[in-house]
């Protein structure tokens, strides 16, 4: 522990001077006071020995915190390592102005923070690696446990002075409902600055609590930087918190290399992969950082490479999905990889040549699309044109633009092919087959200069290879996409082993295409595998693991296994940690995936719970029947379909819902098209009557259509996407995306019992 007391801007609670006393430990001193509370230097009488007395502030508890804090203690008592400070005991403390929580917790004499220690000591580069290599093996410990640190940064790994590091305040944070983020913007600005500096992208940008082990991940690679540095990765000294929030989500950090050409190359990469604003893009694991770490100091190759430009596009891509500035898009994604590559002249001069050689590819890049925008014809000046138009130019010139670089046509071909996929999902009746043809001839380019140029089993050549069987999938080619997908799992075992992540992103790949195949039992199985890896190394509640037992859940309805699929997806509620709020996107997933289980087997009460028995109005509170006429209240099941007729995903699910329809109806089934007069903007508009009609010819609908009441907007808004709202006796028993029924649900909702038969095979 450092003997220094802390002191911040802001007007943090002061220490108590007059305190003698915190339950069975006697007050000796002050240690420490900040932002979450003081520290002190306390004797216990039984055993007796000399602790660690924190006692926390009194405005950063609340008065929830207190009654699950008894709970978060007991999951601190857990942790036993010798790279973290032993908890012994928590509890709360009464001066007479009400409970106040407080941790008893093992002292370390004369320690100093990790980077005062390598400082003052003088440690080389290799000594600092190896000491902080510990420091993760014991974060990851902590993980394993299922305890997140919240708060890591050299305070609170702090070294003894025989060299022994300790992890301090594991998990504190999360006991006392803080973990120093926004909640103490207004009160305790200083103290905030010199947290914020080690928080994650998404702790600073989203609710504190809503973060997994990759947060600690990122606040590792912080305190690494600043271990090899000296200096931290952005200077936020006189920055306001919201702008230093900013920085933190979208600037990147100057290279690790910059500093010292000791630290180019594998160091960097390391460095840098920790502080990867993607989360997914990060080390999965503290225990892989400290893996990697080993690797370099054994001199051996290390897990971690640098981004490609492929994955430069993508992510871009990604943040820009808006069609109409795909060009503009394009353009500055390659101008960002030039920039990017430019940085890397700084490095040591082993990697020179390929900095040069990734400056020229992408200013060749640049070039191209810029001749291309400057070859547009004078007449088009002023007017709109067509993006499908301007992708056609680069299309025809793409292939004669780059003919000593197939790595970087390979790039743009693959980029142009997502943006035909954009504009295919874009056009009004979809499925346009020639945007889709496109797309594959610039996919299945991309992929031959690639396997010439890197080979068959190089990490970029199998991207685009798992990218061309998704887009056969959604071109119907399901035989081809399983085919494709298992030479992908194949290279990636081989190359990596089972338990790499991009190994089993590969089996949860092949484990849906089996799915849409109609091969459910290899399915369940790869499925499960996946599941059992994830939980085996990110944890049972990490979010990957979770989003395998809705896919295996989804897989065991099909097959009729009901029990099952009940099981697994109460196994996703249940994992969640009951005090903190689970992503709005699993929350939907999981209760609608259980809500569909119940109705495959006819259990509507119980599927009607999940969404606290809400009832519809009656008669659907509708303006005016166009046409037909049901009543959701007679007890019959009906599908209420939300239509937005101008989106094309509306159009893509008319054929399977008209189909459904044609099959189930004459069993009882009843269907209501509901259509709402919504403009693209999104503001709301009157409805337009000649289209509504347009539209129901175009799709003969026979069903009843009504128009879009009030009362709708309760439990449904109109995005985009053809929603559902299944109704039993006007109670809703399930809402979701009209791609989500399945057969299970229409044989349950009609009362003949789903089997496994009932998922038609599809041979592709």
């Amino acid at each position: 522990m450092s003997d220094e007391t802390q002191t911040d801007s802001g007007t943090p609670e002061q220490p108590r001077p007059h305190l003698t006393r915190i339950g069975h430990y006697l007050i000796r001193r002050v240690i420490a006071s900040g932002g979450m509370g003081t520290v002190y230097e306390a004797i216990q009488e039984q055993p007796r020995r000399t602790v660690a007395v924190k006692l926390m502030k009194r405005g950063v508890v609340s008065a929830e915190s207190l009654r699950r804090f008894e709970f978060e203690s007991q999951l601190l008592a857990r942790l036993k390592h010798p790279g973290i400070a032993e908890v012994y005991e928590a509890g709360t403390h009464d001066d007479g102005s009400g409970p106040v929580p407080f941790f008893a917790m093992e002292y370390v004499a004369n320690a100093s923070p990790i980077t005062v220690f390598a400082r003052d000591k003088g440690l080389t580069i290799r000594e600092r690696l190896d000491l902080f290599a510990h420091v993760c093996d014991a974060v990851h410990h902590g993980h394993q446990k299922g305890i997140i640190h919240r708060d890591l940064k050299p305070d609170n790994i702090i070294v003894s002075p025989e060299g022994r590091p300790k992890v301090i305040d594991f998990g504190v944070a999360r006991a006392a409902d803080s973990d120093l983020a926004f909640a103490t913007l207004q009160t305790e600005y200083g103290q905030l600055v010199g947290t914020i500096q080690y928080m994650s992208p998404e702790q600073v940008s989203a609710d504190p609590h809503d973060i997994d082990i990759r947060s600690d991940v990122y606040a590792l690679g912080v305190v690494l930087y600043e271990l090899l540095s000296g200096r931290l990765p952005y200077e936020l000294k006189d920055t306001s918190p919201l702008e230093a929030a900013r920085r933190i989500r979208d600037e990147r950090p100057p290279n690790l290399s910059t500093t010292s050409r000791m630290l180019a190359g594998d160091l960097a990469t390391i460095t840098h992969k920790a502080l990867a604003k993607d989360r997914e893009r990060r080390y999965q694991s503290a225990g892989e950082l400290a893996a990697d770490l080993r690797r370099f100091l054994h001199h051996e190759p290390i897990a971690a490479r640098p981004p490609t430009v492929m994955y430069q596009i993508k992510t871009f891509a990604r943040r820009n999905k808006v069609l109409v500035g795909s060009a503009a898009a394009l353009l500055a994604v390659l101008l960002a990889g030039a920039i990017t590559s430019t940085t890397l002249y700084v490095r040591a001069e082993a990697q020179r040549a390929e900095a040069e050689r990734q400056a020229r590819r992408s200013l060749a890049a640049i070039g191209f699309v810029t001749d291309l925008v400057q070859s547009t014809n004078d007449w088009d000046i002023g007017r709109e044109i067509r993006i499908s138009s301007l992708l056609d130019r680069y299309s025809q010139k793409v292939g004669e633009a780059f003919p000593d670089d197939p790595e970087i046509e390979a790039a743009v071909r693959t980029a142009l092919s997502e943006s035909y996929v954009y504009l295919n999902d874009f056009e009004k009746a979809g499925g346009s087959e020639t945007y889709m043809k496109a797309a594959r001839e610039h996919l299945e380019r991309a992929l031959e200069l690639r396997r010439e140029a890197l080979g068959e089993r190089h990490p970029e050549t199998l991207e685009t290879v798992s990218s061309l069987a998704d887009l056969l999938g959604d071109q119907g080619h399901q035989a081809e996409r399983v085919r494709l997908c298992r030479a992908v799992l194949e290279a990636r075992r081989e190359q990596k082993g089972e338990r790499d992540p991009g190994t089993i992103r590969a089996m949860t790949r092949l484990a849906s295409a089996l799915f849409d195949q109609g091969n459910l039992d290899e399915a369940m199985q790869l499925g499960r595998r996946a599941r059992d890896l994830n939980a085996e190394i990110l944890g049972s509640s990490h979010q990957s693991t979770r989003g395998c037992q809705l896919d295996l859940a989804q897989f065991a309805r099909a097959k009729g296994e009901f029990t099952e699929a009940e099981q697994l997806c109460r196994g996703v509620i249940e994992s969640r940690d009951p005090l903190l709020p689970a992503p709005p996107a699993e929350e939907n997933d999981a209760t609608q995936q259980l809500a569909a289980t119940y109705i495959a087997q006819g259990k509507f009460p119980e599927a009607a719970s999940l969404y606290g028995n809400r009832r519809v109005p009656e008669r659907l509170d509708v303006e005016q029947w166009l046409q037909g006429s049901a009543n959701p209240a007679d007890g019959r099941p009906t599908i209420v379909l939300f239509l937005a007729q101008w989106c094309p995903y509306t159009h893509r699910a008319m054929p399977s819902i008209l189909e459904r329809y044609e099959r189930y109806g004459p069993r009882g089934l009843q269907m209501v098209g509901v259509v709402g007069g919504v403009s693209p903007s999104g503001r709301g508009a009157k409805l337009d009557y000649p289209k509504v009609w347009q539209f129901l010819r175009e799709w003969n609908v026979e069903f009843p259509i009504a128009i879009k009441g009030r009362d709708f907007n309760k439990f449904y808004k109109f995005n985009g996407y053809p929603s559902v709202a299944v109704v039993v006796s006007n109670y809703i028993v399930w809402q979701g995306n009209a791609f989500d029924l399945d057969d299970a649900m229409f044989e349950g909702l009609t009362g003949v019992p789903a089997t496994a038969s009932a998922r038609p095979a599809s041979t592709g």
